[in-house]
Formats: structure tokens, sequence, C-alpha cells
């Protein structure tokens, strides 16, 4: 993989915006806590669909997730 000079924050939500095959998916896969990240990939006509039929379905699901505590 490149190098990248990109900061990203550890304890903190985000958006990763850009143009495609910049390589924003394979640099989230490569962080030490994307496992533990919640991953939305609306280029999935499924998943798309599901938000646009139901955007609360975001509300429920975030509410539902285990709490994470950081030390």
């Amino acid at each position: 993989m490149i190098p990248r000079l990109l900061m990203l924050p550890e304890d903190e939500s985000f958006f990763l915006f850009g143009p495609r095959g910049t390589g924003k998916t394979t640099i989230l896969k490569h962080l030490p806590w994307y496992q533990r990240s919640f991953y939305i990939n609306l280029l999935l006509s499924s998943e798309e669909k599901a938000y646009s039929k139901n955007p609360d379905r975001l509300i429920n699901i975030v509410k539902a997730l285990p709490e994470v505590t950081t030390h």
C-alpha cells in the first residue's frame, strides 16, 4: 500500500469522501480499529435501498450497538 499523509481520528466518527478508485476503502480496511467499526457501503444496491426506504434504520442500528469504552 502507498504510504499516506492522512491522519484519521481513532476516537471519533468521520466521513471519508473522495473520487472513485483513490483507495478510500483500502485505507480503511488497513486501520487497526476497522474490525470494530460500523461500516455502511451504499454502493451495494441492497444497502442503498434499505436506507432510502427507511432512513431511521441507521438510528436504530446505532442505538443497538454495544457501548464501547476506550482506555
